[in-house]
């Protein structure tokens, strides 16, 4: 605002010049200001100069502020209504997201520049689908079809059991009543997950009755057409994530990429509750491969519980490493909770006090609560373990002298592979060899560290214990 002045008989009169900005009801700017009359009396008069905001702008363009306001208000966005303790508190889910991104936790898609459209890019049509194909709904394919389902994944299944297909179905999946009907379900490049028994069943999903396939599509159309290596095309993707010879895998890998279909081992540890809640995954063949399909494995891992590591058998290699260390691991456990309860000589068992008698071991008397020594051991100690764990929950599912579970111990292969492939390099591998070679004969053999062994493997991999 300023001022001006004239003479008026003798008085000065002052005049205000005056800058008016108006939020409501209009946004506007106003200036009144006074000037000298034209002529040649000193006569002032008032002048305005208004610019109208709203006026100035077309209605797309303009929103009055008040008007937006209370739309906000009514509507319930409080975009305009944020406060500054609300923001750093948005930040708090933002910022782990941004760190994880930088550390590669989570991967994000890219491509090289100018190799994917940006039309394929905003469709997804470039971007790996979410849909997989699962042969084998036992225990373990079960669980690993319903983990997926569960993370949005079209899962297409087949097993022999119709009561199995129909679980899946009334979970939201979809089951076929045959491996060709499955196949032809699939968008194409297809990947299909393998849960099926290691060895000639194996085999003949993959390949067919026949022994031999042409490359030539009219031969593979007629020998061995009931194969998944006749029904697939040349793109799609083999996963088997059973427990299958390394070897055998390096076979199958080589068969297959004859007529280009990829194939990767997925040694899968954690037993049915890793299946459904996530498992440990040791994945090998080519690594071109395994990107593809990196999705998969993330969804069906258990957090950081899946890795690359190697070509083509590598990983039911480290599987069946894993499977060996497990055998001495157990052993080692189950022989030193026998050792604890034979330190109790009035235990039930008449053999063991007669021979602690005959070895003047008479004066040791203690009563060990095993279930207790279990949790104790699982908490915070240098051997604390999920297989002791395990073996804490079998102690208060059968009782401390595991009565109803058998004292022979099952074996499945993967112990006396391990020692073979040892032998083979010239490694010695004696407390893996000597826990298989304890399995075997329990057979002949079964003992209360028998129990022990089998109580854990049911816990972990639901196998029979009686």
């Amino acid at each position: 605002m300023s001022r001006r002045g004239t003479r008026d008989k003798g008085q000065v009169k002052h005049y205000k010049n005056i800058l008016r900005y108006q939020i409501q009801p209009r946004e506007r700017i106003t200036t009144s200001f006074w000037v000298k009359r034209p002529g040649a009396e000193m006569i002032m008069e008032e002048k305005d100069f208004s610019f109208d905001y709203k006026g100035a702008f077309s209605k797309e363009l303009f929103v009055d502020a008040y008007e937006r306001l209370l739309l906000d208000a009514i509507s319930g966005n409080q975009t305009l209504f944020v406060s500054t303790e609300e923001i750093a508190a948005s930040w708090k889910f933002i910022d782990p997201i941004s760190r994880a991104w930088k550390k590669n936790s989570a991967s994000l898609l890219s491509y090289a520049k100018k190799t994917l459209p940006i039309s394929e890019e905003l469709d997804g049509s470039g971007l790996s689908r979410k849909e997989i194909g699962l042969i084998g709904l036992g225990k373990m394919g079960k669980n690993m079809a319903l983990r997926l389902l569960e993370k949005r994944w079209n899962v297409i299944a087949y097993d022999v059991s119709p009561e199995a297909r129909q679980e899946i179905i009334l979970k939201g999946g979809v089951a076929t009543n045959s491996i060709p009907e499955l196949v032809g379900q699939l968008e194409l490049p297809r990947t299909i997950w393998l849960m099926v028994p290691a060895g000639k069943i194996l085999d003949e999903v993959i390949f067919g009755t026949s022994a031999k396939l042409s490359a030539d599509p009219e031969q593979r159309r007629r020998v061995g057409s009931n194969g998944l290596a006749a029904l697939l095309a040349k793109g799609d993707m083999i996963i088997d994530g059973g427990n299958s010879l390394y070897e055998d895998s390096i076979r199958r890998a080589k068969k297959l990429k004859k007529f280009g279909i990829s194939f990767l081992d997925a040694g899968v540890s954690g037993g049915p509750g890793g299946a459904r809640n996530g498992a440990c995954l040791m994945v090998g063949g080519e690594k071109s491969a395994y990107d593809k399909r990196e999705d998969l494995f993330r969804d069906l891992a258990v957090s950081d519980g899946y890795e690359y590591v190697g070509k083509a058998g590598a990983g039911h290699f480290v599987k069946m490493i894993h499977n060996g260390i497990e055998y001495g691991m157990m052993q080692a456990i189950a022989e030193g909770f026998d050792v604890l309860r034979t330190a109790d000589l009035r235990g039930l068992n008449p053999s063991t006090r007669l021979r602690a008698s005959a070895d003047k071991r008479g004066k040791l008397k203690y009563k060990f609560n095993l279930k207790k020594i279990a949790g104790i051991y699982n908490r915070g100690s240098v051997i604390e373990s999920r297989l002791v764990g395990w073996l804490k929950n079998a102690f208060e599912e059968y009782g401390e002298n595991l009565e109803r579970i058998s004292g022979s111990v099952g074996h499945t292969g993967e112990g006396e592979w391990t020692v073979k492939t040892a032998k083979k390099l010239g490694v010695p591998a004696k407390v893996i060899e000597d826990a298989f070679k304890f399995r075997v004969q329990s057979a002949k053999k079964p003992s209360y560290v028998g129990k022990i062994l089998s109580a854990l493997r049911n816990q972990f991999g639901g196998h029979k214990a009686k």
